[in-house]
């Protein structure tokens, strides 16, 4: 076993084209650009179930949904599983996880009890809440605090301490830190981060609708002036972000932990804002399922850039492979850390596999029905419930607005 400290952190909904290392030069991103430099970065990073519960578990354990159980929203995770935290702490590693949890259940603002936790020894959590002004978590032992101010700041002087105080353990440290941002409300984050964009021309992208349907009203639309807003509040929120981040990296580089310590960011699934007509998430588009991935390791990772396919499922096992451990049964998530190693080419999955097989919350009032499909490199193919059928050229067509499935040549060759 390598004793390589883990420092995890992942977002709620930050969507992979809305940062500057990945092309959006609007997005004030300059710590996630720094960390992208000395990364491996992922162009297709895949979030196989592209809403928060499922997927998360998935992040934690490396199994599909219908295996670990959280199959949509608000199921708590079958706590029978191992997770990755399971499997550290049971090889000497101090193992922490900090702000949101959304994995247990209802309702939404319990305590997550020791039984519950999936093997993480310190605990600094909220279940789940979107309220980043007005936040709280529950600790160890499931006493209530209250944090003041933005939630993501004091969730990062939380995430510091820790990694202070067992800087001087001879045990390697494992720690999740989980932003509940950007998640909307779009409109919350301190005014400093509101302001870098409030004289910006927003660029849209070129497949928002005129007119958006809301998924939590299928009847309210929103106009490309109203989507045009969400999109400065999203990417403020993603601005306070980048200084937690570069907060994060200053602690590590001052500690001299850099070669010690394997650093992910990435987040649970994207954000529609407006694309192919929608808000939210839930969908097989770029927006919904395509997520950041920046892994760094300085002096085993070379920094490089790859289209590869990974998932969001591959993370647990390709995490405990870094530090020689592995998970004691079969999971669907790949161990692809020893192709992330040195200076050559990633080779990552032929495809992922995506779903959304119950549709939750804002999809079902908007009428998303259920999907199944698998993302390549090149290609993107869905079914839908009532067989309909979608198949995207991605590599033609940039913004995925023409289904090819009627296409003979595309159908010959897809």
């Amino acid at each position: 076993m390598d004793n390589y400290n883990i420092l995890f952190i992942f977002s709620d909904q930050h969507r992979a084209c809305d940062l500057g290392c990945y092309g959006n030069k609007q997005v004030v991103s300059p710590n996630f650009d720094r960390l992208s430099e000395r990364s491996l970065r992922f162009n297709n990073c895949i979030s196989n179930t592209p809403v928060c519960v499922p997927i998360r578990g998935s992040l934690l354990t490396g199994l599909h949904p219908n295996n670990h159980k959280a199959v949509t929203n608000d199921l708590p995770i079958d706590i029978k599983t191992k997770s990755i935290a399971n499997i550290l702490s049971a090889n000497n590693y101090i193992t922490g996880y900090i702000g949101k949890w959304h994995l247990g259940s209802i309702p939404r603002n319990r305590f997550i009890d020791r039984h519950e936790r999936l093997g993480f020894q310190e605990w600094k959590v909220c279940n789940c809440s979107h309220n980043y002004n007005e936040s709280y978590f529950y600790d160890e032992n499931n006493y209530y605090y209250n944090i003041e101010g933005y939630e993501s700041f004091f969730q990062t002087e939380l995430a510091i301490d820790f990694i202070k105080r067992n800087n001087s353990s001879p045990k390697p440290w494992a720690l999740y830190l989980s932003w509940g941002p950007p998640h909307s409300p779009y409109f919350t984050a301190p005014n400093i981060y509101k302001d870098l964009y409030k004289d910006v021309d927003i660029e849209l992208r070129p497949n928002v609708a005129a007119e958006t349907v809301s998924n939590i009203q299928g009847n309210q639309y929103f106009t490309t002036d109203q989507i045009t807003e969400m999109y400065k509040g999203y990417y403020s929120h993603i601005s306070a972000l980048d200084t937690c981040l570069g907060q994060l990296l200053k602690c590590i580089n001052e500690l001299q932990l850099d070669d010690k310590t394997i650093i992910v960011y990435t987040s649970d699934h994207g954000d529609m804002l407006g694309s192919h007509g929608f808000i939210n998430k839930q969908q097989p588009w770029f927006e919904s399922i395509n997520v950041p991935l920046l892994i760094s390791h300085l002096g085993r990772i070379h920094p490089r850039v790859t289209n590869e396919i990974i998932s969001l499922t591959d993370l647990p096992s390709s995490l405990l492979g870094f530090v020689g451990l592995s998970f004691d049964d079969q999971r669907q998530g790949l161990d692809l850390h020893s192709t992330m190693l040195g200076s050559g080419k990633f080779v990552g999955r032929e495809c992922a596999y995506i779903s959304n097989s119950i549709p939750c919350h804002q999809a079902m009032d908007a009428g998303i029905k259920e999907w199944y499909g698998v993302k390549t490199v090149d290609w993107t193919y869905v079914e839908t419930l009532e067989r309909e059928s979608i198949l995207i050229n991605d590599t033609a067509d940039n913004y995925q607005m023409n289904n090819c499935i009627y296409n003979k040549l595309h159908n010959a060759t897809a």
